[in-house]
């Protein structure tokens, strides 16, 4: 993302849009935050005779192993935001997923795109 608002503007916009995708965060710095998001669906049910499987997550890690249908396999996405000067009268937004689902990064990242363009 690519603001000409000042950059105090720019993060108030930002953590305005967070509020709103229920983003939870904690100020690092002035232009730097630590994020963490929790997505609204985070439980779903196995299909009859696949008990007891275990799933592993992107690190290779059994999520659960489990005797029963239902399970959480969702996790928490943590980011990282931090403002940069891009150019004289730009500023840049830069990203970075520090744990969680890489598709579910991706998913705040476009719901945030979206509300940003609305």
């Amino acid at each position: 993302m690519q603001s000409c608002s000042s950059p105090h503007e720019t993060m108030r916009d930002v953590l305005t849009v967070f509020k709103r995708l229920n983003v939870q965060w904690k100020k690092i710095g002035p232009y730097n935050v630590k994020c963490l998001w929790k997505p609204a669906v985070q439980r779903f049910s196995l299909p009859m005779g696949m008990n007891g499987i275990t799933l592993r997550d992107d690190t290779n890690a059994p999520l659960k192993t489990s005797n029963n249908e239902s399970f959480s396999l969702c996790d928490d996405v943590k980011f990282e935001i931090q403002l940069y000067k891009g150019s004289a009268e730009t500023y840049v937004l830069d990203w970075q997923r520090i744990y969680g689902a890489p598709f579910l990064f991706i998913e705040v990242c476009a719901a945030f795109r979206a509300c940003v363009i609305a």
